[in-house]
């Protein structure tokens, strides 16, 4: 009887957690989607049986499916707390971060899962109390296995029939269009909140990494391939080598121009002032990122591949790059230029698996907090701070005289914001529409953000110094996270996905404004800031930006940074034309490659 009862306890939470933990409003989710909830509920079970199966204990299977429902449904949790986003299949890969995970844990949900636990484990522990005394059965050990066997059998057929929803005319895809059950494949939001987390969470399951493009084949690619050869030649005929200007990629960890949101929280002073002076006196802009409260690795993909997480289903760190032995990026551009290039992150290398991205990307060595030099804290238990990280880059770049791209991620500003620091100088005014929680949080936050301000003040200032030619492309990765800013509507997406960036010199240069854009046209604004040659594919990534200047699933930006309104692809040849050469290098057979689109012409 428990093994049918609890099932439907398990998908009531994990359900729940999609709303803080509000039974009553899952509840009334599924009484108002009656077939999801079946068709959610089967599968539950189905798994329940599965482990019944395995293990041939009714006390092992309930002990083992509450840990671990009540595990996916505290951690989907805590991911809409910080991001207000779901958990998807690929974020279990995240489990080997438990170091960092821990420290991101909400105090109110952790209390809430346990005694929601502790509750379960009454409820099943005395329910078979009552059965074992009431009820006295006895199998026969070949019957006992036999329907172990056979229970194993059909479970195991059910669950893989169902992890084929995607495929069309597949028997779980006939049972979901029977039922009227349709994924919202554009968002992913929408999705989990339309068909429900277990729906969701399976649709997300099996996966391609992109939809094929239409007509997509080795004779399109190569129209394709031939059209931006022509265009690089022609651009190249004003340009030059690029060989003696050093290259820093910064991007730092949820920094965003606080002023931004001034309209919804009265603060003391400026958080950023130094940011927005080099800002006023060089290239800059707002960097339009696909994410908010995290996701940096979905940022760092766009900015040194210059691909496009908009055609994306997938983690590009873990699913695609990780995978190649080469991946075309700046990186590789660089390096084949005669360039030493360094990637330093200064906390585990391991996450998001960079270890292997990096390689792939054409880094010549990564130091991370294991390796690096430098490793100044503002607090204990902070991640090592923003100077320290800088430091560290001025000794890479003063090694030797070669020329340098490195490219730093920082980790100063990482959520939670717990800790005070010694000095607090920037107050957030009380408001009825902020709680005193989040108040103190945003503090330490924007004096955090103050810090980071003050170090990049501090490192441009020993590049100014330096003989060294230099330019730094300095870009945040996203807004924090932890509902600092969640009072601010979901219309207000630009606004709550759009972080400063600029390109600094220490040489003259022409400046621009950059407006807002996508990150994936960092590499052809350098390329340009420099006049250096391009690529086919940089040549055709300024001919994009010259159409649309930001893209992403929540937003698109035309050619002035203005956001369009009936977005239509079909309108864009270029963006086509993009979207072909990211199919054919990700998903499809390399064509691009192997026509050397990514290489300058010797």
């Amino acid at each position: 009887m428990m093994v049918l009862v609890l099932p439907f306890f398990y998908l009531l939470l994990l359900q729940a957690s999609q709303s803080g933990f509000d039974f009553k409003e899952a509840g009334q989710f599924f009484l108002e989607n009656i077939n999801i909830f079946f068709m959610s509920y089967g599968l539950i079970l189905t798994l329940t049986l599965f482990v019944l199966s395995v293990t041939g204990s009714f006390i092992v299977t309930e002990f083992f499916s509450m840990i671990l429902f009540a595990g996916l449904s505290f951690a989907n949790n805590q991911k809409m707390i910080a991001r207000n986003a779901s958990i998807y299949p690929e974020d279990l890969s995240m489990i080997k971060e438990l170091k960092l995970l821990v420290t991101m844990i909400d105090g109110d949900a952790a209390f809430k899962i346990i005694a929601l636990i502790l509750f379960l484990v009454l409820l099943c522990v005395g329910s078979l109390i009552f059965v074992k005394k009431s009820i006295k059965l006895k199998f026969n050990k070949k019957v006992y296995y036999f329907s172990r066997l056979g229970l194993l059998i059909c479970s195991l057929t059910v669950l893989y029939l169902m992890s084929n929803i995607n495929e069309s005319d597949s028997i779980a895809n006939n049972l979901q269009n029977k039922l009227e059950i349709e994924f919202v494949e554009w968002s992913q939001p929408e999705n989990y909140k339309t068909n429900g987390f277990v729906l969701a969470f399976l649709n997300n399951s099996k996966v391609k990494a992109m939809e094929e493009p239409e007509n997509y084949s080795k004779k399109e690619v190569n129209k394709i391939v031939a059209k931006y050869k022509n265009l690089a030649t022609s651009m190249n005929q004003e340009r030059e080598n690029l060989s003696d200007v050093n290259i820093i990629y910064v991007m730092s960890e949820s920094f965003i121009d606080p002023s931004d949101t001034d309209d919804f929280y009265s603060k003391s002073e400026d958080a950023i002032p130094f940011t927005h002076s080099i800002m006023e006196q060089n290239t800059s802009g707002r960097a339009l990122v696909s994410d908010y409260g995290g996701g940096t690795a979905n940022m760092e993909f766009e900015a040194l591949t210059s691909f496009s997480n908009y055609f994306l289903q997938v983690i590009a760190y873990q699913s695609i790059v990780s995978k190649f032995d080469k991946f075309p990026s700046i990186v590789s551009y660089l390096k084949d230029s005669g360039y030493e290039t360094t990637a330093i992150h200064p906390y585990d290398g391991n996450m998001y698996k960079r270890v292997e991205v990096y390689k792939s990307l054409g880094f010549d060595q990564f130091i991370d907090e294991a390796t690096i030099k430098y490793d100044k804290r503002l607090f204990p238990e902070a991640a090592i701070s923003d100077e320290a990280a800088f430091e560290e880059v001025l000794d890479v770049l003063n090694t030797d005289s070669k020329a340098k791209f490195i490219h730093l991620v920082t980790m100063q500003n990482h959520q939670p914001y717990g800790t005070l620091y010694d000095e607090q100088k920037i107050e957030v005014y009380p408001d009825d529409d902020l709680t005193e929680d989040i108040r103190v949080r945003m503090e330490i936050y924007l004096q955090g953000l103050r810090y980071s301000d003050e170090a990049l003040e501090k490192f441009i200032d020993s590049l100014e110094k330096s003989n060294k030619k230099t330019m730094v492309v300095f870009w945040g990765d996203h807004y924090p996270g932890q509902g600092l800013f969640s009072n601010i509507d979901d219309e207000y997406f630009q606004l709550t996905h759009s972080t400063p960036t600029f390109i600094y010199s220490n040489f003259e240069k022409e400046e621009e404004s950059l407006g807002t854009q996508s990150l994936n046209y960092l590499g052809a604004n350098v390329l340009n800031q420099v006049n250096a040659k391009v690529t086919p594919f940089y040549a055709m990534l300024l001919k994009l930006n010259s159409e649309i200047k930001g893209l992403t699933k929540g937003v698109q930006l035309d050619k002035d940074s203005a956001e369009i309104s009936n977005f239509n692809e079909e309108n864009y040849p270029t963006l086509k034309e993009y979207e072909m050469i990211q199919y054919d290098l990700i998903s499809g057979n390399k064509y691009s490659m192997k026509e050397k689109f990514y290489s300058l012409e010797n």
